[in-house]
């Protein structure tokens, strides 16, 4: 547990090398540190990942040959190409990151992110503090971390890795363990931080920012995604990425879509359906499915018993299962573009 002392010699340290690295750092000299790191993590047999794999495996109970491609995914996109997009995207001026320019007060100076960034970080997917702390990092920010329980080790290597670059940047990127509610650390950082960003469940970050009266946090709820097939798109092209995103951490990370709408009519539909519940079947050889926690198993089960309802009562809807409903592909042109239940489940809706 991080002590407040601990966290105050953190962050003067951290004060003191981020002074440094707005002096002395070039945006491209930050982005290629970041890429670097994050290609050290790319490769397989990388004495860090290798510690830190079995841990991971073990405490998000995931399959081991999915971590590791799921690990892969993370880390190739944090490149130097990635990363100078990222910048010219989002810096309103990405030169005033590394020269003086005039602002709105008539005075010069340099491009900045906010003095400091909070991030409380859910634990369902492995690796989701790394890009905060790469985007931190290049805005010149010192990041603050609290990382779930469940996989602290990733993070803290990776801030290792950083390290052994850099050392100066590494040194703003703070990491800090509290529980929810701890009545000294968190009401401190919440003051402290000029951007608070807070993964978790939709009553997480609510229960938080109404803790602590901030109605500007940046929340990032329960996820609800959604997969679009244009008219003129091939179904069967894009069924594998589709299904690597349905499988991917069974199913309850982010990019995990709940439906696929597909354009074009009820048998552009169908097709999509058998060639999702192909891949599917693909998928299950490789990364069989491990049940999760009760109350999710349940909403699953609920997803399937009504997917056998809808079919049997509508005939010209299609219910595609693996063995042992593995996965289950339900094609409803009446569905609802609602949440669904993950878990290698996924409705299809023709439009």
């Amino acid at each position: 547990m991080t002590s407040a002392s601990d966290l105050q010699d953190a962050l003067w340290d951290a004060a003191i090398a981020r002074a440094s690295v707005v002096e002395s750092f070039a945006t491209s000299e930050i982005v290629e540190v970041l890429a670097a790191a994050a290609e050290a993590w790319t490769k397989r047999h990388y004495p860090p990942r290798v510690r830190v794999f079995e841990t991971l495996a073990r405490t998000l109970d995931l399959e081991p040959a999915m971590l590791d491609d799921g690990l892969d995914a993370l880390f190739q996109s944090i490149t130097v190409d990635a990363l100078t997009r990222m910048v010219e995207r989002e810096a309103v001026d990405p030169r005033a990151l590394d020269e003086l320019r005039v602002g709105p007060s008539g005075r010069p100076g340099r491009l900045q992110g906010p003095p400091l960034v909070f991030h409380a970080v859910a634990g369902n997917v492995p690796g989701l503090a790394v890009p905060h702390i790469a985007a931190a990092l290049v805005a010149r920010s010192i990041c603050v971390v609290r990382d779930s329980r469940r996989q602290p080790l990733l993070t803290a290597a990776f801030r290792d890795t950083l390290s052994d670059l850099s050392a100066e940047l590494a040194r703003t990127v703070v990491l800090v363990d509290f529980r929810p509610g701890e009545t000294t650390l968190e009401p401190f950082l919440f003051e402290q931080a000029a951007r608070i960003e807070i993964t978790g469940s939709d009553d997480t970050v609510r229960t938080l920012a109404e803790r602590h009266a901030r109605p500007d946090v940046i929340g990032r709820g329960t996820p609800v995604s959604l997969g679009l097939v244009p008219a003129e798109a091939d179904t069967d092209r894009w069924a594998p990425d589709f299904v690597e995103d349905l499988v991917l951490y069974e199913g309850v990370g982010c990019l995990t879509p709940d439906v696929v709408v597909v354009e074009g009519g009820e048998e552009r539909a169908r097709r999509m359906a058998k060639a999702l519940a192909v891949w599917l079947e693909r998928r299950e050889r490789l990364w069989p499915r491990r049940p999760r926690a009760l109350e999710l198993e349940r909403s699953r089960r609920a997803f399937i018993g009504s997917a056998e309802v809808s079919v049997a009562c509508n005939p010209e809807r299609l219910l595609i299962r693996g063995r042992g409903d593995a996965w289950c592909v339900h094609m409803n042109p009446a569905a609802p573009l609602a949440p669904g239940t993950g878990m290698r489940t996924v409705t299809v809706v023709p439009t």
